[in-house]
């Protein structure tokens, strides 16, 4: 529902954001195999925090979408999102945009053509889909294809510093780190974090 995302980027955009990023790596759902390994067996709910009665019953309850309209909103991801989508987005606001998810230099330069501000070559952690192409085997082609017209952003199986060198070989490039970092968070968020990060840059001189 467009005037959803609409919401949320307006909002965005008022409280300072300077970019909005597009995930369009998960067209679809995916086996959660050990999400679903830790579902609770006892189905029964508590009314008072378990709304099962829609979407939209859930989604208010949630902080993101307070103040939003969420009637008729059916559900939260789109498998059927085009580039007039981006053309719209691009029209709503003057943040920067960011597409997360291009793994075909296709892709890659329709953005460019597009005024996409920069691209993420990611396929999401091989969490939507792990039979494709890595991130690393990605690369190259779109960086030959975009030629630097935007900048080029990569992630996904990046694990040390050494991976990281690995992508900078190919191109000048920019490395985002997701997984990593919030893993290595859940005891102590900024002191694991930090050291994260740390390890990440002394690895490849070492």
């Amino acid at each position: 529902k467009w005037e959803v995302a609409k919401a949320f980027v307006t909002r965005a955009e008022k409280a300072g954001c300077l970019a909005v990023a597009v995930t369009v790596v998960r067209a679809g759902g995916r086996n959660q195999e050990t999400l679903f390994r830790l579902r609770r067996t006892d189905t029964r709910d508590c009314s008072g925090c378990h709304d099962r009665s829609g979407l939209q019953a859930s989604l208010t309850r949630r902080a993101m979408y307070q103040g939003v309209d969420v009637s008729g909103l059916r559900n939260t991801q789109s498998s059927n999102m085009t580039w007039d989508f981006l053309r719209r987005l691009r029209d709503t606001t003057k943040m920067k945009i960011v597409i997360k998810g291009i793994l075909a230099w296709e892709d890659a330069v329709i953005a460019a053509d597009n005024g996409i501000d920069a691209i993420i070559v990611s396929n999401h952690g091989a969490r939507s889909e792990d039979s494709g192409r890595s991130t690393i085997d990605a690369l190259p082609e779109i960086v030959e294809a975009v030629r630097g017209r935007i900048p080029i952003i990569v992630d996904s199986g990046f694990r040390r510093g050494s991976d990281i060198v690995k992508a900078l070989c190919i191109a000048p490039t920019r490395y985002a780190s997701g997984g990593p970092i919030s893993g290595a968070s859940a005891p102590s968020a900024k002191a694991a974090s930090s050291a994260c990060s740390s390890f990440c840059a002394r690895k490849p001189t070492s």
